[in-house]
């Protein structure tokens, strides 16, 4: 059984990985202007969207992944992302409280109180996270994730991702 403190982690950490992403380029960079935004070269860490398809599969599954991957508004420029520089407008990502609704050895249902930095729990949004455990390795995987609030982050593509999921 997943404790709540290590949920409590993971969902904030969950939440947080679109920021660490899109926020990664150095501003000390050049920047490349396009239409009204300039873009900045993101680290080789996060250079391919293969890479970051990877990197958010630690915590989403393959259709968030690929969400969040087309809500960044990424550009490939001679061979490497650029992300926008852009005011996201305060995102929910701080866990403020969580409640384990029902947990069996592969699924576990939560609502998380998110807020941004200074709220209060009253100020946060509950969100409902319906997660994916594998009994084996103990692995989490968030399913699908409910809120009132739109959130563009999790919006589905406008267009088909290029990286739906791996062929075996």
């Amino acid at each position: 059984m997943a404790s709540r403190k290590r949920l409590m982690a993971f969902i904030q950490n969950a939440e947080k990985a679109w920021e660490k992403v899109v926020f990664s380029y150095d501003l000390n960079s050049p920047p490349i202007r396009i239409g009204d935004f300039d873009y900045y070269r993101l680290p080789l860490r996060f250079s391919t969207r293969i890479k970051i398809f990877r990197y958010y599969r630690q915590f989403w599954n393959n259709v968030y992944a690929n969400r969040m991957i087309c809500s960044a508004g990424f550009k490939n420029i001679r061979g490497r992302l650029y992300s926008p520089d852009a005011d996201t407008g305060g995102l929910p990502s701080r866990v403020l409280g969580l409640k384990i609704i029902k947990q069996t050895s592969t699924n576990i249902i939560v609502d998380a109180i998110l807020g941004i930095p200074g709220d209060s729990i009253a100020d946060g949004e509950t969100i409902r996270y319906f997660i994916l455990r594998n009994p084996s390795t103990q692995v989490l995987t968030i399913n699908l994730r409910r809120s009132r609030y739109a959130d563009y982050r999790y919006d589905p593509c406008k267009k088909k991702s290029r990286i739906l999921r791996r062929k075996k």
